[in-house]
């Protein structure tokens, strides 16, 4: 049986159905069952617990022979991951995958995402289980928020200036997760996952104009605007002011980059940007 977390979020929910498809076993750990109904629906498992609280792990690693590790962005990551990896090692789990990001190829980078997410990897690799890492580029899905200000003016804003990142589909990054949990040999390996092409948001601009039938334009409006809207929207000081920071990596070109590592991993073409707007065209234009 495969233990996922996170699995009620956009890229869990991807990766359990990836592994269902793999004919795996899947049980998902989840804060309240009363509210994972649409798993349960399609088979899955369920068990109550809380990555952030170690007090609520007794039992969840009951059967599990592998486990996917994700949670939301948080600066006590590196210490609540590597203290599950443990728990999980300690429970007899043969193997655990940790969903990481691409900034986090340098830990002591001079940015806070590259740093929880590095320190979570480190603590992960120091934990004695068995380990393997995923660190996806920038999400296609990501650009779904952009539509809330494509429809009315037709352009939307950010701060990442003209850098590319090799953007990825969820769904290549669930099928790249589940090729890992579905077969052995990844232990001790770290994997970078991008798209098959770099684009900067000028380059998204221009693809998205073809979804909506109209000229769609990428605004560049700066760090502060751009903290100040996410703070507006609610998301906390700290949290707006990792992600200006990210934003603001790639506008420097520090992930412009692509690899092989899904269609290796998959046997198959990652999903191209134009496939993924496609196939997205009603949420957008909805």
């Amino acid at each position: 049986m495969i233990l996922v977390t996170g699995a009620t979020g956009r890229t869990g929910t991807e990766v359990v159905k990836a592994l269902l498809q793999r004919d795996q076993q899947v049980t998902a750990l989840v804060r309240d069952s009363g509210k994972a109904t649409r798993l349960a629906d399609l088979g899955v498992g369920l068990v109550e617990g809380d990555i952030a609280n170690p007090d609520s792990w007794g039992g969840i690693f009951d059967g599990a022979e592998k486990v996917f590790l994700l949670s939301p962005e948080s600066q006590d990551m590196p210490e609540q991951h590597g203290k599950f990896a443990e728990a999980a090692a300690n429970a007899g789990v043969q193997h655990l995958l940790r969903m990481s990001i691409i900034a986090a190829m340098d830990p002591h980078a001079p940015l806070a995402l590259a740093k929880w997410h590095g320190g979570a990897d480190l603590a992960v690799a120091a934990s004695g289980i068995n380990y393997s890492i995923i660190q996806p580029a920038w999400f296609m899905q990501n650009t779904i928020m952009y539509k809330d200000t494509i429809g009315p003016d037709g352009e939307f804003h950010g701060a990442m200036g003209e850098g590319k990142i090799g953007v990825i589909d969820t769904r290549d990054i669930a099928a790249s997760a589940a090729s890992i949990l579905a077969s052995d040999g990844h232990n001790g390996q770290t994997y970078v996952l991008t798209g098959p092409e770099t684009l900067s948001q000028a380059d998204i601009a221009k693809k998205l104009s073809g979804i909506y039938g109209k000229d769609v334009k990428y605004v560049d409006v700066g760090p502060d605007q751009v903290k100040s809207g996410m703070m507006a929207m609610g998301m906390p000081d700290w949290m707006a002011a990792a992600w200006v920071e990210l934003a603001a990596m790639v506008a420097d070109g520090g992930v412009d980059m692509t690899t092989s590592t899904v269609s290796d991993l998959t046997e198959k073409s990652p999903i191209t940007f134009d496939q993924f707007a496609n196939d997205f065209k009603s949420v957008f234009t909805g």
